[in-house]
């Protein structure tokens, strides 16, 4: 899977300069966890935050937890349940963060905002942010 990473930074940095709220944007890989690209602007959130938060992000969407809610979903429901999970709200002190899978279900799009902004407007965000970002489909 390739991923655009120039218009990835790109659209990150420009989305994080025009939306004073948004501290972080950015696009993990769901495959390793890996941040692939984005943009922090925030004393209080660096990129080796980033990393950690991208480590987690891959285990909140396919961990094992995930995995057996998956299984049980599916038995209940007679049918294949994968992945029940497409977007996640966290808010941490400090800070909120807002994930999405994108349409190629091997990233996400992080969005990392002031605490302050109501959560509707977070989501309003992330999904103005996603429909800019590319989706890394496989050529």
């Amino acid at each position: 899977m390739k991923f655009d990473v120039a218009t990835i930074n790109t659209v990150c940095e420009r989305f994080v300069g025009e939306n004073e709220d948004v501290i972080a944007a950015a696009v993990i890989s769901l495959i390793d966890g890996a941040y692939i690209a984005g943009k922090v602007d925030s004393p209080g959130f660096d990129e080796s935050l980033l990393d950690f938060v991208s480590a987690a992000t891959a285990g909140l969407f396919r961990g094992k937890m995930v995995g057996r809610i998956s299984r049980l979903l599916s038995e209940r429901k007679g049918k294949s349940v994968k992945g029940p999970l497409r977007d996640i709200y966290i808010g941490a002190a400090g800070a909120h963060l807002f994930m999405s899978i994108l349409e190629n279900h091997k990233a996400v799009a992080v969005l990392v905002s002031q605490p302050d902004l109501p959560m509707g407007m977070g989501w309003v965000h992330l999904k103005q942010l996603k429909s800019e970002l590319p989706q890394g489909k496989a050529p």
